[in-house]
């Protein structure tokens, strides 16, 4: 039996297209990347004056002002979430509504936790985890989860799990732009510019305390997330920029990464092999006997490797591979005595 050697061809005709600052997870089990962000502007004392010597900071009381005196040391909160001890009553001149005069006070700034995550996500895929952070302990945590080929934001204060579900389909291929918010109990999502309904924690707690590390697409193999439920792989889908409260987050500086390539511009549905994978299609067994015809699509950026394989139990086999750029074939055979 001989084997006609084609001609050499080229393993990739022409270099492929990538989408900019964007990483395809799902390639393997443990597909991930770790991303630091500074957790303090999740759980933040803010730092800044409410208010100073020169300038005076209106804003509307958060409850009446009955009982106030004009110069008195009782405390509100106010709009820009400080607790002002020194206030005096006014009236706005542009309005006959009262307002606070706050001058030369000293703030006593509260702890407000704030989580606000943005992202883009390309997928086919109908599960996977999208994000996760959470405490050492994992009492607290956020997480962002497709199911059913759709989002669902999950957040616990360490008083009870808190989901936020939206209804829009995203397992389309296409483009979607996804933001998450937590603010003071309350969360809410966005997909595309449309929001979900805002949902409301149980308990009295406020703020979400978590590490300084966003799972992006997955979680290390090692690693193991209690209490938030089997959707815990990564999401076969390309994310491009990601933000925390506005910072956008530098995925070439990773804390840890594993199994995660580039994404191509034109997504296509395939398998994807990442050097270490493979699939036995018959494996009850397969005679080639003197003819065998076999038809395949790839796309590859390797220059060397295994395309396919039927071998038996002895020497005889039969194989196509790339070896420096081409694609080739092998043939091993012995004769029956």
């Amino acid at each position: 039996m001989t084997l006609q050697q084609p001609e050499a061809l080229c393993a990739v005709d022409r270099a492929p297209e990538y989408v900019p600052n964007a990483r395809q997870f799902g390639l393997a089990e443990g597909s991930h990347v770790v991303l630091p962000f500074n957790q303090l502007a999740v759980r933040k004392r803010s730092s800044e004056p409410c208010c100073g010597h020169d300038r005076a900071w209106w804003c509307r009381p958060l409850q009446a002002l009955s009982g106030i005196s004009a110069l008195g040391t009782s405390r509100l909160l106010c709009s820009s979430g400080c607790e002002m001890p020194s206030i005096r009553t006014s009236t706005h001149i542009a309005s006959s509504e009262p307002h606070l005069e706050l001058r030369g006070c000293t703030p006593n700034c509260l702890d407000i936790s704030t989580l606000s995550v943005q992202l883009s996500i390309r997928t086919f895929a109908s599960s996977g985890l999208v994000y996760y952070m959470a405490h050492q302990n994992q009492v607290d945590y956020a997480t962002l989860q497709l199911h059913g080929g759709r989002l669902h934001f999950m957040f616990d204060l360490g008083k009870g799990r808190t989901k936020v579900s939206h209804p829009a389909l995203l397992s389309d291929g296409q483009w979607h732009t996804v933001k998450t918010e937590y603010f003071k109990r309350k969360g809410f999502m966005t997909v595309d510019g449309q929001e979900s309904p805002m949902v409301t924690t149980g308990g009295d707690a406020t703020t979400l305390d978590v590490e300084g590390k966003l799972y992006l697409g997955g979680l290390p193999s090692e690693y193991r997330a209690r209490n938030i439920g089997n959707i815990t792989h990564s999401i076969p889908a390309c994310i491009g920029e990601v933000t925390v409260n506005s910072k956008q987050l530098d995925k070439d500086s990773p804390v840890s990464a594993s199994a995660v390539n580039r994404c191509y511009t034109a997504a296509q549905e395939g398998t994807f092999f990442e050097g270490s994978g493979y699939a036995a299609l018959v494996k009850e067994g397969y005679k080639v006997r003197s003819d065998v015809n076999i038809t395949l699509e790839f796309r590859t950026s390797s220059e060397n490797g295994v395309l396919l394989g039927v071998s038996s139990a002895k020497v005889d086999a039969i194989g196509l591979e790339i070896v420096n750029g081409k694609v080739s074939n092998f043939l091993c055979y012995h004769l029956l005595q």
